[in-house]
């Protein structure tokens, strides 16, 4: 991430302080799910939710260790102390946190990303009424053609903005997806409960097969969704951009498509 280039909210999200911060979320939760099941005692928790960590100071530790959950947990465990701090992290590993972390992160990157698209959305409709007789000329094969207006122009954003949002929306929904199952995915160290608590209460799904590496091939197509729909650059629909991991147009994208655009005519003309 470019810092000059990125809004102060998405930075903060992404930031190593709010990445730590639901490390410790998500192993607190953890440890709630296992107390209920009898695993650890309840009196445990009080110390375990004060943990607290200091970044700079997990940052000396991975110096040191060479291993980021590592360094964390060292720095968590020693602010829970024993010997509640032995209940942490049980049965869990290292991508238990990476991956459902990142996963949180992404839903609230498209939670921002959604208010910015629909804020333009709004600004787009509003020129594009206030200019539906505003004549313009219309272009083809890039030359003069017949006269259109500035409003029927905008209404052409409007939609291309109308189906960025639902690329997103889209894709927030299939990047939710958490993973508490351990080392190589098949919970048997950890009980499908408590992945099931963690996810549920993150507004994640757990996801249906969480190898080591699985989970991680599935986001970044993602995340490459969700890139794509915040860019809603105007035109790009007619070079092929892909809508969802299919790569084309389902019918009923293309039948949407069309209404969209039938409508915003039909406003910039006679509205």
């Amino acid at each position: 991430m470019i810092e000059r280039y990125s809004p102060p909210a998405i930075r903060a999200v992404w930031s190593d302080q709010h990445r730590l911060e639901l490390w410790l979320r998500i192993e607190i939760l953890a440890c709630e799910a296992w107390a209920t099941l009898g695993r650890i005692p309840e009196s445990a928790l009080p110390k375990i939710r004060k943990g607290t960590f200091d970044a700079e100071k997990i940052a000396e530790v991975e110096g040191r260790v060479g291993h980021d959950v590592i360094a964390f947990l060292t720095v968590l465990n020693e602010s829970i102390g024993q010997p509640e701090a032995r209940y942490v992290h049980i049965g869990m590993t290292s991508q238990d946190l990476n991956d459902t972390a990142t996963a949180v992160q992404l839903v609230e990157s498209a939670r921002l990303i959604a208010g910015d698209l629909a804020s333009v959305r709004e600004a787009a409709a509003d020129l594009a009424i206030r200019h539906r007789r505003t004549l313009m000329a219309g272009r083809t094969h890039g030359v003069v053609a017949e006269p259109i207006t500035f409003g029927f122009k905008v209404a052409g954003w409007v939609a291309e903005l109308d189906r960025a949002q639902d690329r997103l929306t889209r894709a927030a929904d299939e990047v939710a997806v958490g993973r508490v199952s351990g080392a190589v995915g098949t919970h048997a160290t950890i009980d499908p409960k408590v992945e099931e608590y963690v996810c549920a209460e993150l507004g994640l799904r757990p996801d249906a097969v969480s190898t080591q590496g699985g989970v991680r091939a599935f986001r970044q197509r993602a995340e490459g969704q969700l890139g794509d729909a915040a860019q809603a650059q105007p035109g790009a629909h007619r070079a092929g951009v892909r809508v969802g991991a299919r790569g084309a147009w389902a019918p009923g994208d293309r039948a949407r498509e069309h209404s969209l655009v039938a409508r915003a005519r039909y406003q910039s003309f006679f509205g």
